[in-house]
C-alpha cells in the first residue's frame, strides 16, 4: 500500500454545504432520520469518516518515519476502496486528493494540510446511499514526542439516499462536519476524543426540505449527537444509532 492512502480522509465523519453559522431555520424533517443519515456516514462499516480517520493515523506514522526527505512535497493522487465480497459490507469509494507534508524549524515531519474529493456509495444498517463531497484538513502531531494525532477541518457530502425498510422514504442531504481537535491514539489509530459541529440540511419525500443543527462529541468508539434537541447515542463502528 502507497504510504499516499494516509491522506485519504471522507465522513467525519459525510458534499456542497457552505461552511456559515449553523442556524435552525425550519423542523420540517424528522430529526431521528437526520440522526441516521450523520450516523451512517460516519461508519466504519461503511467506510466512513471513522474508519478513514484510523487509516490516516496508521500511515501518518509510517510517513513520519520517512523522515525529511518528504518535507514542503505537494503530492496528487487517487485511491479506490471496495468492501470484500463475502462480508457484512457494502460500499465503493473513488477518492482524489492532494496534501502536502510540512516540517517544523528542526526540519521534521510536524503537519500534513490537504484537501480531498470523492465520490461513490454504500449500503448500511438502515439507508441505501450515493455520495459526492469534499474534505479540507490538517493533521498534527507528527513529530517523535507527540503520543497523539490532532486532526482539524471541514466535511462536506451531498447525500442522494432511501431508506431500506420504506424505500418510498428518500430525498437528498447535504452534511457538514466542523470537525475541532480530534484526537486519535497513534498507538492504535482509534478515536479517543474530539467534536464537531454538525450542519444538516435537504429535502424529503416525507417532510419536504429540511435544516438542522447540532453538535456531535467522539469518545472511544462512540459518538454522542445532539441535534435539535434531541439525544443521541452511534456506534461508530456499525453506524448504529439510539435516541436517548
Amino acid at each position: 500500500m502507497k504510504f499516499l492512502k494516509l491522506f485519504v480522509i471522507g465522513v467525519v465523519i459525510t458534499g456542497l454545504a457552505a461552511c456559515k453559522k449553523a442556524q435552525l431555520t425550519n423542523m420540517d424533517a424528522p430529526n431521528d432520520d437526520a440522526a441516521i443519515i450523520i450516523a451512517e456516514a460516519l461508519a466504519t462499516n461503511n467506510y466512513g469518516a471513522n474508519n478513514i480517520t484510523q487509516d490516516i493515523s496508521d500511515n501518518a506514522v509510517q510517513l513520519a518515519n520517512k523522515g525529511s526527505s518528504f518535507c514542503g512535497v505537494n503530492v496528487s493522487d487517487s485511491v479506490n476502496k471496495k468492501s470484500t465480497l463475502g462480508t457484512n459490507f457494502n460500499y465503493e469509494y473513488k477518492l482524489n486528493y492532494n496534501h502536502k507534508l510540512n516540517c517544523n524549524t528542526s526540519n521534521s515531519p510536524d503537519n500534513i494540510t490537504g484537501n480531498l474529493t470523492y465520490k461513490g456509495k454504500f449500503t448500511g444498517p438502515k439507508l441505501i446511499s450515493n455520495f459526492n463531497g469534499t474534505r479540507t484538513y490538517r493533521i498534527a502531531g507528527l513529530t517523535s514526542t507527540a503520543v497523539n494525532h490532532v486532526f482539524n477541518g471541514e466535511y462536506k457530502c451531498y447525500n442522494n439516499y432511501k431508506f431500506k425498510s420504506d424505500t418510498t422514504n428518500q430525498g437528498t442531504a447535504n452534511i457538514y462536519f466542523g470537525i475541532k481537535d480530534l484526537i486519535v491514539s497513534k498507538a492504535n489509530h482509534s478515536i479517543i476524543s474530539g467534536s464537531a459541529m454538525i450542519m444538516i440540511t435537504g429535502g424529503s419525500s416525507k417532510k419536504t426540505n429540511f435544516t438542522y443543527n447540532g453538535t456531535l462529541t467522539f469518545s472511544s468508539s462512540t459518538a454522542t449527537l445532539k441535534l435539535n434537541g434531541d439525544e443521541y447515542n452511534i456506534d461508530v463502528n456499525t453506524g448504529n444509532v439510539v435516541k436517548k
